[in-house]
């Protein structure tokens, strides 16, 4: 017999329609197990038009049910673009060509329904035309898949239902409860993916978001075990409706994520090698140490390193990352790679990568300089490429991060001259740049203990030309540099001054008035340091007209800004005579003491500062002024609600000190100042203070000192001696006040 002969044949391929006819022989093909009918459609390669086949569409079932195919299990359809096969769910048909796709699933509604196809017969490659296109959820078409369609396959075909409406009609059918929540179904819904792009290399499949969404709403409303499943099924699943030509198939990023995070068994071989993830470290870093293209090329896979630590969305946080990066022993080669000169691209790439690995202020920083990562960067900041110079400039400011060691490295290995050349020869285009090495060079200047001067002093004539830069970023920049330059002994201000000029004073007294605060606040402490001088330095800020502006940044509501504003005038009422009635005369003392009674404590103390100083530099007319102004009633509330801090209970001291002594030399101004200490209280305070746990809150000489004032003000029978040390200071005070004759 012909069957008897014939070797063993379990597939048939179908590729034109007029092969269908070969139910007439069927019965001599009883084996067949899986029929693939192609060509359901094909896309014309010049026009991407799709052409229907329709004789295939109308007469497939029709020969499925002739024919006599007892072992038949699955039947695929497939349409071709090219050389590739694809399913229905892959393109768009024409709306004239619609009603042959409705007409091929309602035949096989009927047949299922008559019971004249296997009911576990599986589709492969089949659609509703409308899950392409929008709709209002009443596809006839799809209500009868769900409704007649064995309940086994009935996920098999894409509907263009929401999956409630779908579930809703499987839910009242027999059996259709236990099938939502079976298995079967589950890997069903695996198996509704899509194309996301394909060569002849690869293809990468991926999952829409209302798949994603269905099988987790399964996952929390079922018991299927996940880690139970096989992983050579879910990717058989996943792959069941994709014929690409390719031997290589990837899942897309979305896809991989889905199953990672609902916990199904999947090997990372399996993810996109161009998804930017941490699955795909190894790729990355086998591309870099072998310097070989077997995934992508060293280049590409430090850009993709770059890429991951820069973008990191995964649950590690950026610490973590580094960390793992670095245990794969690859910083040695990217530091070799700073090195090699006949490919920048590839220099430029692992520079990239050391910006993210040095931006964490952590070991691996240090593990970087051990590797000598800082010699050829600040070499790198003389290439003629345009981009690496930069680059090289961001990785070395990261590595100084506040790390004083890391800083004189830096500079030791002569960072400081092509920087400056850099800023010189690009101060007006390539402005990211300039930001990047004015925030490098600020970065090489700060920090405690402070860097050598005679290397960081070179940058002032730079720094003088940068306040006066247009863009914000540079000119804060540019006045932090000269802020660390500035904090200093009285020669390092000199030098500054020197190099500056009044033109470039002036532009910083300038800067305070800015509309920045960013550029307000450096500009501030840099002419804050500036007054912290000798005389003459202070004298300078003055009289470029600073005390108006920093009078107008005292009443800002920026309390970072207020606080040095008052500290710069502090450092000015430390001053000459002269100096001090400038402050007097623009109006400072009336806003500093209503900070001083009601502003936070951290402005109460600052404020206290520029009391105390004039009380102590002042003429007796300035001190006296400072009275009638009110200054005694607010300093001793101080006592009252910081007493735990001795700088400033000693403040306090001294300036009630220095104001009795001058009201003391006037019979009216000693009975002045006795009628608003008991006014206020002052006489019953001085004595609480007197008798705290001096432990806690005073120290021996303010004890001493408080003796004196209590003496001084009232008399000697007040005067409380808490310790040894306390009344051998305090009688050393009476002394130098009340000498023995």
């Amino acid at each position: 017999m012909l069957h008897d002969a014939l070797p063993l044949v379990t597939t048939l391929h179908i590729e034109k329609s007029s092969q269908l006819r070969i139910g007439l022989v069927a019965k001599r093909l009883r084996d067949i197990r899986n029929i693939s009918i192609y060509n359901l459609f094909q896309i014309n390669s010049d026009t991407d038009d799709i052409i229907l086949d329709e004789d295939i569409a109308t007469q497939s079932v029709p020969f499925l049910i002739a024919s006599t195919f007892p072992q038949l299990e699955s039947v695929a359809f497939w349409g071709k673009c090219r050389d590739n096969l694809l399913p229905l769910n892959e393109v768009i048909i024409d709306d004239d060509q619609r009603g042959y796709i409705n007409n091929l699933l309602d035949s096989f509604s009927g047949a299922f329904s008559c019971r004249t196809l296997p009911q576990n017969l599986q589709i492969v490659g089949l659609s509703c035309p409308n899950t392409r296109v929008d709709t209002d959820g009443s596809c006839q078409t799809c209500k009868r898949i769900c409704s007649r369609f064995p309940l086994g396959i009935t996920g098999d075909v894409d509907l263009c239902l929401r999956f409630a409406t779908s579930n809703e009609i499987i839910n009242t059918r027999e059996g259709g409860k236990d099938y939502l929540h079976s298995e079967t179904r589950f890997m069903q819904l695996l198996g509704k993916s899509h194309v996301s792009s394909s060569n002849n290399d690869f293809c990468i499949i991926g999952h829409d978001y209302e798949v994603r969404n269905e099988l987790k709403s399964m996952l929390e409303s079922s018991e299927i075990n996940v880690t139970n499943l096989n992983p050579q099924d879910v990717v058989k699943a996943i792959k069941k409706r994709h014929p690409n030509n390719s031997s290589i198939y990837y899942l897309s990023g979305d896809s991989f994520d889905l199953l990672k995070s609902i916990g199904i068994p999947i090997s990372n071989v399996l993810i996109d090698p161009d998804d930017v993830r941490v699955e795909n470290l190894d790729r990355m870093v086998s591309s870099v140490m072998e310097e070989t293209d077997s995934f992508f090329s060293p280049v590409i896979g430090l850009k993709k390193i770059d890429d991951l630590l820069a973008n990191n969305d995964d649950t590690k946080t950026d610490k973590q990352m580094v960390q793992l990066i670095v245990e794969t022993g690859i910083l040695p080669k990217i530091v070799e790679f700073l090195s090699r000169d006949n490919n920048n691209e590839l220099q430029l790439a692992a520079v990239s990568v050391l910006i993210n690995v040095a931006s964490e202020k952590s070991k691996h920083v240090e593990e970087l300089v051990n590797l000598g990562a800082i010699p050829p960067l600040v070499r790198l900041l003389g290439s003629s490429h345009s981009k690496i110079p930069s680059s090289a400039a961001w990785a070395l400011s990261n590595i100084t991060g506040g790390v004083p060691g890391f800083r004189d490295l830096v500079l030791q290995a002569g960072a400081m001259q092509p920087l400056l050349k850099l800023l010189e020869d690009h101060r007006t285009d390539y402005l990211n740049s300039v930001r990047t090495y004015v925030w490098t060079l600020s970065n090489i200047c700060r920090g405690k203990p402070k860097p050598d001067f005679n290397l960081v002093r070179l940058s002032l004539p730079t720094l003088n030309e940068l306040i006066h830069h247009q863009d914000e970023e540079v000119v804060t920049d540019a006045c932090w540099s000269l802020s660390f330059l500035t904090s200093g002994p009285d020669e390092h201000i000199q030098a500054a001054i020197d190099v500056l000029g009044k033109t470039g004073v002036c532009r910083l007294v300038e800067l305070l008035d800015h509309s920045s605060k960013d550029v307000q606040l450096s500009a501030l402490k840099t002419v804050g340091n500036i007054v912290s001088g000798e005389e003459g330095q202070t004298q300078i800020i003055i009289d470029n007209g600073a005390l108006p502006s920093l009078l107008t940044l005292v009443s800002r509501s920026n309390e970072t800004i207020g606080l040095d504003a008052i500290w710069a005038i502090s450092n000015i009422a430390a001053g000459t005579v002269e100096q001090i009635q400038a402050v007097i005369d623009i109006g400072v003392y009336p806003k500093v003491l209503s900070l001083l009674k009601e502003g936070c404590l951290a402005m109460r103390r600052e404020a206290a500062w520029v009391v105390t100083n004039a009380t102590q530099n002042g003429s007796s007319e300035q001190v006296k002024y400072l009275m009638k102004q009110g200054c005694i009633p607010p300093l001793l509330d101080l006592l009252t609600v910081m007493q735990d801090d001795t700088e400033l209970v000693r403040l306090v001291l001294e300036a009630l000190e220095n104001v009795s002594q001058v009201s003391t030399k006037d019979t009216d101004g000693e009975s002045h100042i006795k009628s608003i200490l008991d006014a206020n209280n002052g006489r019953s305070m001085l004595q609480d203070l007197q008798h705290h746990d001096n432990g806690k809150y005073l120290s021996s000489s303010n004890s001493a000192l408080l003796n004196y004032l209590l003496m001084l003000i009232y008399d000697y029978s007040f005067l409380y001696f808490e310790t040894d040390i306390v009344r051998k200071r305090s009688t050393s005070i009476l002394e130098m006040h009340f000498p023995s004759e």
